[in-house]
């Protein structure tokens, strides 16, 4: 489980994963509206680089904190396994 400020994250991306960055922007800025559900820009979206959060930031960043956490977690890891 990841916790961090969103200024920070963006700074990590902005450190570590300036084209990163970039892609995900790009999705963004072409993303719509669909009665408050916003769909990324496909073709953008397509395009981003397809890399976890660890090998991307995590591996990378210097001000990181571990802290042990008992709470019964179960990673579904995807829509699928739902």
């Amino acid at each position: 489980m990841l916790l961090f400020k969103a200024k920070d994250i963006l700074t990590a991306f902005k450190t570590h994963a300036p084209a990163l960055m970039r892609q995900l922007h790009k999705a963004i800025k072409e993303s719509r509206d669909d009665r408050g559900f916003y769909h990324l820009g496909a073709e953008e979206w397509a395009s981003v680089e397809n890399i976890s959060i660890d090998y991307a930031i995590m591996e990378k960043a210097q001000n990181l904190s571990m802290v042990r956490l008992a709470c019964g977690w179960s990673d579904l890891g995807s829509w699928d396994a739902i």
